[in-house]
């Protein structure tokens, strides 16, 4: 399969988030008809982790699906590139950067356009919307955000899902402006990667989407039915078990043991599967809500005493 007929998804990831993407993946090749070329850009990988990628893509058969795993130490590429360069870590990582500079990442791919993911999402619906956007997108593409503390841009992109075109990266010359801004602005950077994509190019080039694409109050009880794309941002991610409970985390959950039978070569009936998860979730909501209301009185209690102590 050639890259041109293909659409390119792209995964930034390290050991702490590729046990995970299985699940993920699997949500999107059972959403998704059209031929996918995965690009996995990983510093750091378990080989379990590999293995279920692997057989996970080998379990659907309904279109074409491709994968290129591709080590990159962002670190050392950027240093050996750019004289007197320094890369400040995110964290204890520099993974973090690795989707700003996919045009020098993906340059010997021959690959046009490309939809960067966060491996913190699972697809809900039908992906062919997501696609025609991706024909669609000239520039760059994503979802303003709304949080407040972004109130002072007329449009902020949500970095978790972008669509980007890799010539007009090269023709605005990004690479070069993002490494100017790593240099001599690092210290103004909130958000590092979001920030400087969001610095670097103006908005009237930035392209937008619809919050069906990113959906990302992972909080609440109920999700939108068209819902195509569920990001769980911050810390409470669907895979800890000692986080809050909600719906939306009964989704992950319910992805995951689908993805867990495919791996096994068992087909599932996903309206039986359906049935089964709703009802758990009524069994269970009681014993959710018993669970989320002590963490919330212990992080009220916490913040308390912190507060006290400063005192």
């Amino acid at each position: 399969m050639s890259v041109s007929s293909a659409n390119n998804i792209v995964f930034c990831i390290n050991s702490n988030f590729s046990k995970y993407l299985y699940v993920q993946m699997s949500s999107i090749l059972r959403h998704s008809k059209e031929n996918i070329h995965f690009y996995i850009l990983y510093s750091s990988i378990d080989d379990k982790a590999k293995e279920n990628i692997i057989n996970i893509l080998n379990s659907y058969n309904h279109a074409k699906f491709d994968i290129d795993f591709i080590f990159v130490d962002i670190k050392k590429l950027l240093e050996s590139k750019f004289d007197n360069f320094r890369l400040r870590s995110w964290f204890g990582s520099y993974d973090i950067y690795n989707r700003l500079f996919l045009n020098e990442i993906l340059k010997e791919k021959s690959i046009k356009t490309v939809i960067s993911m966060d491996a913190d999402m699972i697809i809900l619906y039908d992906l062919s919307e997501l696609f025609d956007l991706y024909r669609a997108t000239k520039t760059i593409r994503g979802l303003p955000e709304k949080n407040l503390c972004f109130k002072q841009y007329n449009i902020y992109l949500n970095a978790g899902l972008l669509i980007l075109d890799l010539d007009f990266l090269n023709q605005i010359n990004f690479t070069q402006k993002a490494v100017h801004m790593i240099n001599n602005e690092k210290n103004k950077l909130l958000y590092p990667e979001q920030d400087i994509i969001n610095f670097v190019i103006d908005d009237e080039l930035k392209q937008t989407m619809s919050e069906r694409f990113n959906e990302m109050d992972s909080n609440k009880n109920f999700i939108e039915e068209k819902t195509v794309v569920l990001h769980y941002v911050g810390r409470n991610k669907p895979w800890r078990i000692s986080k809050s409970w909600n719906h939306a985390k009964i989704l992950w959950f319910k992805e995951k043991y689908i993805a867990n039978k495919m791996l096994k070569n068992i087909i599932v009936d996903e309206r039986k599967v359906d049935i089964y998860f709703k009802f758990l979730e009524i069994i269970f909501y009681p014993f959710f809500f018993v669970i989320n209301s002590i963490r919330y009185l212990q992080s009220t209690i916490k913040k308390f005493v912190k507060k006290f102590r400063n005192n």
